[in-house]
């Protein structure tokens, strides 16, 4: 009974809410191809605030298109309204480990925490993280991507012994990162 638009309209984002017909017709009724040439993320729908992880969806984004895409400014202010409305608080470990997980699978994860950060969501999410001398730009370490292990050990070396053994335990790091 769903209407494909209807379906549409639940995505997060218009680069995501498109589709084609089996002849070929792009159907894009939020102007998603339009976002994809102004290189631009944005929310489809006020339901982008139902669910919390959209935010970590979005800097996710962010890290696998790169530095020259933009969040809207009407989706940067409702990620930043979701963060002070402690929306975020709600997230489970899983899911925060699961998104950081993916982002050191892209090109450019330092965009990911970089976003976090900017937001006032690092504080939120990953507070050891934020309270330490972490600075997304210098983890980099000539802008190599490895295993998500090595990213992680990148990340992790920014925060103390102790601060690191807190990170690990509250979002239950694997071991074999």
């Amino acid at each position: 009974e769903v209407t494909l638009e209807d379906d549409l309209m639940r995505r997060d984002l218009t680069i995501n809410a498109m589709a084609r017909s089996e002849a070929g017709e792009l159907f894009d009724p939020f102007g998603g191809q339009v976002d994809i040439k102004n290189k631009t993320l944005r929310h489809v729908s006020d339901a982008f605030s139902d669910d919390p992880v959209r935010v970590l969806r979005v800097a996710r984004f962010r890290a696998r298109l790169g530095p020259d895409w933009a969040v809207d400014t009407d989706t940067w202010n409702l990620m930043l309204e979701m963060t002070l409305s402690g929306e975020l608080n709600h997230l489970t470990r899983e899911r925060v480990v699961k998104e950081m997980e993916n982002a050191f699978g892209e090109p450019h994860y330092w965009l990911f925490f970089q976003t976090l950060s900017q937001l006032n969501a690092l504080e939120v999410v990953m507070p050891e993280l934020a309270n330490s001398s972490f600075d997304c730009r210098t983890c980099v370490v000539g802008r190599k991507r490895g295993s998500v292990a090595f990213q992680y050990a990148k990340v992790a070396n920014s925060m103390d012994t102790e601060t690191m053994k807190q990170f690990e335990a509250r979002l239950n790091i694997s071991n074999e990162w």
